[in-house]
């Protein structure tokens, strides 16, 4: 064996290749540490010791990420063949490190600010989510500006990934004869390949059959929102590029047994109660965490309300103790809201399953001979809104192509909340009655702006969204001065909801529960028993179907994953459900489980512990079973009508 003058200065190609990953690792975790530096208010209670431990998690995560990303690169350089050491091979792979690379550093560096509003690692999903929004084009550059401070990480995270990588250089190879260059690389090429294929699955830190999961960062976390620090963008997005079709459960191997836990098939409540054709307007909005409505929040010292309207609507309608988003995205609202179908690891929207037959409010309704239409202020197609609303059976939509006025765009989303409701009331005053519509609004949304005459005069409390919430509240008092003097308004029945909960400031909106708590309000302006009322019960949005069917004694059998949430419960069997990178929560009473397929992590008592502190699991056992197997029943029907098409009750 001999060696060449011009060999790589680490004594051979493979250690050369080992260098340049490893400079990969240290910028994965650097990125780890500037991900918790820009978003260290989302963890309170951070000790240095435990976020230690988490950056040492975290190292697992980024070395399989490490070995997506650099998959083609790496089959490149352990390629028993001298073509490795070319000049015009090295530029090449050179390029394909750089540009891969960057783009995985590009990935870590959007969620330092993109993960305060999902809590979840970007996933391939919001490639699909933006994919028709070539009309907010401008949205980019106002990102850009107003996280400048990110570009430029990510260009100085670029500039040192090249600059340490020219520091590593590949020379000519070490062994110069054919025969024993063929039978040394040729014998290493299949070790190198079953190892990189290891690191890929997870390496052998783990005892599981199966490949490393984003979900498994849970295992490791005293909360599925540190579940952030320890995984990383990369991986998240290769992971969810092909979507895996669900599985069957057998959980509960009596259909009986199974029924008895928890059904998704509704039955009229009455057989003599005749159906009620009531107008049912939905007002949806954008980011309105329950954090920010003064009406849930009395028992806070030194609140301060944002939302004077809809405080004072609250005192003549009927709200609940505990409601909750299903999810944590603008996309995820629409089918669960209108088809009572929440989202589990990825939007319903996005799933191999979005062409399953349905059952959803709008088509039903039309069974009763509604006039059905659907109102988003944004860009024409924005997050796949509009084709989404024809597939669960509007039959009208209008958008700010049909606004028709770009004096009131704000210039990033869509039409301002104010004159977009304003158009929504008029548009309502010509419909034929009965009918079904839904508004989405869109200002309090990034970037935080209000109309030009609106600066001022609403509280900036202490984020940014503060003044927004107000605008749009003030818009709602607006809209409801308007639309209470038409002939169809005491006629209505008018359920509010938000899209998902947002970035929260107080501390008990920022638990794994406090996450996903939004309002839900029914209104109904010729019902004085809904008014002034909390009923002590947990509801979500996959529950305003059911409960809107059942308002209007709706006379058939239909199918939803919801329940009515005017009915009584006594022995609190309700639910809500949610889930968060890698754990299903499921609210029940004041109890709140985590869980997944594997097992339970935790239990909490939402009421007495609001900080979520104090883990009940093996203090209160039986509990936590008793949640869990409504849980499993609740994924088993879930998982297995999805795969069976068997959502509509024929």
């Amino acid at each position: 064996m001999s060696k060449n003058k011009n060999s790589s200065p680490l004594g051979s190609i493979y250690l050369g290749l080992a260098a340049r990953l490893l400079l990969v690792l240290f910028l994965f975790s650097l990125c780890r540490i500037l991900f918790y530096a820009f978003n260290a208010e989302l963890y309170p209670d951070m000790t240095f010791p435990h976020f230690l431990k988490l950056m040492a998690y975290g190292f697992r995560f980024d070395l399989t990420a490490l070995l997506y990303v650099n998959g083609l690169y790496l089959v490149f350089y352990i390629l028993p063949f001298k073509f490795r050491y070319k000049r015009i091979p090295q530029i090449v792979s050179n390029w394909v490190f750089y540009i891969t690379n960057s783009l995985a550093l590009l990935a870590n560096c959007i969620d330092f600010i993109y993960f305060r509003f999902t809590l979840r690692r970007t996933t391939w999903s919001v490639f699909q989510e933006f994919a028709h929004d070539k009309g907010n084009t401008g949205l980019m550059g106002r990102f850009i500006i107003d996280f400048w401070y990110v570009a430029l990480v990510w260009i100085a995270l670029v500039v040192l990934l090249v600059f340490l990588y020219k520091r590593v250089r590949i020379g000519k190879p070490l062994i110069t004869k054919n025969w024993k260059f063929y039978l040394v690389h040729g014998l290493l090429f299949p070790v190198l390949f079953y190892f990189s294929i290891i690191g890929m699955r997870g390496g052998f830190f783990s005892t599981r059959l199966r490949p490393l999961w984003i979900s498994d960062a849970t295992e490791y976390t005293n909360s599925s929102v540190e579940a952030g620090i320890v995984l990383n963008t990369p991986l998240s997005i290769c992971q969810t590029f092909s979507k895996e079709a669900y599985k069957k459960l057998d959980y509960f191997k009596s259909q009986k047994e199974l029924d008895n836990i928890y059904s998704p098939i509704h039955k009229p409540l009455s057989d003599t109660a005749k159906f009620t054709p009531k107008n049912v307007v939905i007002l949806v909005l954008e980011s309105f965490s329950m954090e920010y409505v003064g009406a849930y929040n009395k028992s806070i010292p030194g609140y301060k309300s944002y939302t004077p309207f809809l405080d004072s609507l609250i005192t003549q309608s009927t709200i609940f103790e505990y409601s909750f988003a299903n999810g944590r995205k603008t996309v995820d609202q629409m089918p669960s809201i209108f088809a009572s179908i929440p989202s589990m690891e990825e939007p319903y929207v996005f799933s191999i399953y979005v062409n399953n037959e349905i059952t959803t409010l709008p088509l039903l309704l039309r069974g009763k001979s509604y006039t059905t239409s659907f109102f988003h202020g944004a860009t024409n197609g924005s997050m796949g809104m509009e084709s989404f609303s024809k597939t669960v059976g509007f039959e009208r939509y209008y958008g700010k192509t049909q606004y028709n006025n770009d004096a009131d765009f704000d210039g990033f989303w869509g039409i301002w909340d104010e004159p977009f409701l304003q158009f929504f009331a008029d548009k309502l005053n010509t419909q034929k009655q009965p009918f079904l519509s839904a508004v989405m609004t869109v200002t309090s949304h990034h970037p935080f702006v209000v109309p030009a005459k609106y600066k001022g005069k609403f509280p900036k409390g202490t984020m940014p969204i503060h003044q927004c919430i107000g605008y749009t509240d003030h818009a709602l008092q607006m809209f409801f001065e308007k639309v209470s003097k038409m002939p169809w308004y005491e006629n209505t029945l008018f359920v509010i909801s938000a899209d998902h909960a947002t970035q929260g400031s107080l501390p008990q909106y920022r638990t794994d529960a406090g996450n996903f708590k939004i309002p839900i309000i029914f209104f109904d302006p010729s019902n004085p028993a809904m008014k002034g009322v909390i009923r002590p019960q947990t509801v979500q949005q996959i529950d305003i179907m059911p409960t809107v069917l059942n308002y209007l004694h709706f006379d058939k059998p239909y199918f939803s994953f919801g329940m009515d949430a005017f009915a009584e419960d006594p022995n609190n069997k309700k639910f809500a459900f949610s889930y968060l990178n890698g754990f299903f929560m499921l609210y029940q009473g004041n109890y709140v489980l985590e869980t997944n397929e594997e097992g339970i992590k935790s239990l909490y008592d939402m009421k007495a512990d609001p900080l979520l502190k104090k883990n009940l699991k093996t203090e209160m056992p039986d509990k936590a079973q008793e949640m869990n197997a409504k849980f499993k029943a609740f994924l088993q029907q879930y998982n297995n009508h999805m795969i069976d098409n068997t959502m509509v009750v024929k």
